[in-house]
């Protein structure tokens, strides 16, 4: 008995069964001038008083003059279909059909390193609870959210000042290589939070990105604070999301930390405003297991923006459909001039 998983895949290829060129139906007309041109000869082409004599000489019947006639309709059906290229994709090859570059942008500033955050049980960072939460968007945890496997990504990190630590690649290992060296920043006042320039330079990586579809997730655990004699004309999320959204970069922001006080508030109202004005999502987790929620509803929501696929490799029927007219025609010119051989 086939799984359930089985009868799903059948249907799905049954429902992308198609024909890569269906104007070669069109020669399906040249059936009618064939039949009119079996039907005139099947009609007796000598009458003469001595004719009678030829009766007993075999001429295969006038059954075997309508099988020639339907075999060659049917040779000639087969041909039409074979040139019609008939063809299902290997759903094992298939990849989204507009790719997606992704700009991870990560607070590393000193409250990054407090540890109201708890992975098996055990307190750690938010830092280290952001890390496994990344991973998951990016290569998944199962069938159902098995990631942006197949998205360019490249990371920043930003406290006071931003940091490339890695460029935008398909290589996610070396991604999450340099994810697991990323420290937080804790030394005043390069540990302030400077979202607005952040999110400007990972605007400026995607603008120069092929893919048409931009995306950046931005996670933090504070508001934008940093102090301007430190970094002089520092631009304001709101500012960087104007930039974003000119250049159509949808932004998925997401806030990190426990408290709920007026500071984190009014750090999420700004969160919020930016990934409204970008076409985005904004989030709020408070512990670790939301965290890896709000990353699994990414994934479903960028997977839902992608409708249609290419495939790598295609499964041809016409060679086989080609091969049996050839069989066909074999058979038939074997019979006609061997046991339906007749005279005119």
């Amino acid at each position: 008995m086939p799984k359930l998983g089985n009868w799903d895949l059948r249907i799905k290829k049954a429902v992308m069964f198609h024909f890569a060129r269906p104007e070669a139906f069109w020669l399906l007309f040249l059936l009618l001038p064939l039949a009119f041109w079996a039907w005139s000869r099947s009609r007796a082409a000598l009458r003469h008083s001595l004719a009678a004599s030829l009766a007993g000489l075999n001429h295969g019947g006038w059954w075997a003059r309508w099988l020639g006639l339907l075999a060659r309709i049917l040779v000639l059906a087969l041909i039409v279909l074979a040139l019609s290229q008939p063809r299902w994709p290997d759903l094992q090859t298939r990849i989204p059909a507009e790719s997606v570059a992704l700009q991870l942008v990560l607070d590393v500033s000193g409250s990054m390193s407090e540890q109201d955050f708890a992975i098996d049980g055990k307190q750690v960072a938010r830092l280290e609870a952001a890390r496994k939460a990344l991973r998951l968007l990016l290569v998944g945890e199962d069938e159902k959210h098995n990631g942006l496997r197949s998205e360019m990504a490249g990371l920043l990190t930003f406290a006071a000042r931003t940091e490339q630590v890695c460029p935008p690649t398909l290589s996610h290992n070396a991604l999450f290589r340099t994810l697991d060296r990323v420290q937080p920043v804790g030394v005043p006042p390069d540990s302030a939070t400077n979202i607005g320039d952040a999110m400007a330079m990972g605007i400026d990586l995607l603008s120069r990105t092929r893919p048409r579809q931009k995306v950046m997730v931005v996670l933090s655990d504070g508001e934008h604070n940093v102090p301007p004699d430190l970094v002089p004309d520092a631009l304001k999320p709101r500012q960087a999301a104007r930039l974003a959204q000119g250049l159509g970069i949808r932004v998925y922001t997401i806030s990190v930390g426990s408290k709920a006080d007026d500071a984190a508030l009014q750090a999420e109202s700004v969160m919020e405003d930016v990934a409204r004005m970008t076409g985005g999502s904004s989030f709020r987790a408070r512990d670790t297991e939301g965290l890896l929620e709000i990353c699994r509803e990414i994934d479903r929501l960028e997977k839902t923006r992608v409708q249609s696929f290419q495939y790598l490799r295609w499964h041809e029927a016409y060679p086989w459909i080609g091969a049996a007219a050839s069989c066909f025609l074999s058979s038939l010119l074997w019979l006609e001039y061997t046991r339906w051989r007749r005279l005119p």
